[in-house]
């Protein structure tokens, strides 16, 4: 039986000083505590362990000058804890555009409208189309249905 020292740390805390590996608490078998149950005299470690074993050094998940995020990342949960883990809480960002649909013209109808064969229209197929394809970019859709040639305008949104 090999006896060395074992101190407690919590996950992510600095290594005691002479310290050479960490073991997981799920590998440990407490064998005697203090009588009052607030210490850990002995502990049997369920299996061998490796110098440097679960010890990540200091800068070895990002290399100082390492680029972390680049231009156009989106940001989500991850890379929240990655900026985080670096110590940065404010990143310049741009929302997706809010982008607001018309489709014109008089010969225009609804793609699931049925019309009579004497006065033929053209299905809107372009305003399904694009609102599909922005929703799957993450853009915001305003949908503005369609509009004849009469009243034809356009928004701008800045």
């Amino acid at each position: 039986m090999v006896s060395k020292k074992i101190v407690r740390i919590t996950t992510g805390a600095p290594l005691p000083l002479n310290a050479d590996a960490v073991v997981m608490v799920e590998e440990t078998e407490l064998v005697q505590a203090s009588k009052d149950q607030t210490l850990e005299q002995i502990v049997r470690i369920k299996k061998g362990v490796q110098v440097r074993e679960n010890v990540r050094l200091k800068g070895s998940d990002i290399a100082k000058g390492e680029k972390v995020l680049g231009i156009g990342t989106e940001i989500g949960p991850s890379e929240i804890g990655i900026l985080a883990s670096i110590g940065v809480s404010e990143v310049l960002v741009y929302s997706k555009p809010v982008v607001a649909i018309l489709s014109t013209g008089e010969e225009i109808v609804e793609f699931n409208e049925i019309f009579p064969t004497e006065n033929p229209k053209i299905r809107d197929s372009n305003r399904p189309t694009l609102i599909a394809a922005l929703k799957s970019e993450g853009c915001k859709v305003i949908d503005l249905g369609i509009s004849g040639d009469k009243y034809n305008f356009f928004f701008f949104f800045f």
